[in-house]
């Protein structure tokens, strides 16, 4: 009787594939683990996205700027609290035009009154604290010309008649002194 001499050939072959198909395993294990975890941080990101749109969408404020935008006073006229305001004072136009930034830290009174320096026209942006992280509200900038009144405030003042100016400086959004001044209209209140 012959005998065979046994070879391994014929193991290396499942062996190899075996092994190919652990790494396979293993491989879409580590892909699926990552795409879990990146699906939950883009989760978190849009929760945190809508929530600050939510939070910005329950904002009121108001911007008064007196004596050509020197003085610049923001009032919180609603019922939510806002953290800080981006302020943003141009000067000049075209190529010599000049931007200046600011963060400036609201008050717990609700009322915040600084000094800007040479400025033609501003826009005010509020800042809100969502879980932590602060939100800019882009939807609710206000733009202010230093030049006289914004246009909420020219048509509240448009719409006010003599008998009820007196009611314009509850309203929050515009005085009868800045009406007369700039408009001149309701000077006697």
């Amino acid at each position: 009787m012959v005998m065979k001499k046994r070879t391994s050939r014929g193991i290396a072959p499942i062996v190899s594939w075996i092994l190919l198909l652990g790494f396979a395993i293993g491989l879409a294990t580590l892909i699926s683990l990552w795409q879990i975890d990146q699906t939950e941080d883009f989760g978190s990101s849009v929760i945190r996205y809508a929530s600050g749109i939510m939070d910005c969408n329950e904002l009121s404020f108001n911007v008064y700027s007196s004596d050509g935008c020197n003085t610049v006073k923001i009032k919180n006229s609603g019922y939510f609290s806002i953290d800080g305001f981006v302020v943003r004072s141009f000067s000049g136009f075209g190529a010599k035009s000049d931007v200046k930034e600011v963060f400036v830290k609201a008050q717990e009174s609700g009322e915040l009154e600084f000094i800007l320096v040479s400025a033609d026209r501003i826009e005010v942006m509020p800042i809100v604290d969502v879980e932590g992280e602060m939100v800019g509200c882009k939807d609710k900038v206000i733009e202010s010309s230093c030049d006289g009144l914004t246009e909420l405030q020219e048509f509240t003042c448009e719409q006010a008649d003599p008998d009820n100016c007196g009611r314009l400086d509850g309203t929050g959004v515009v005085t009868c002194e800045e009406c007369c001044e700039n408009l001149e209209k309701c000077c006697v209140c």
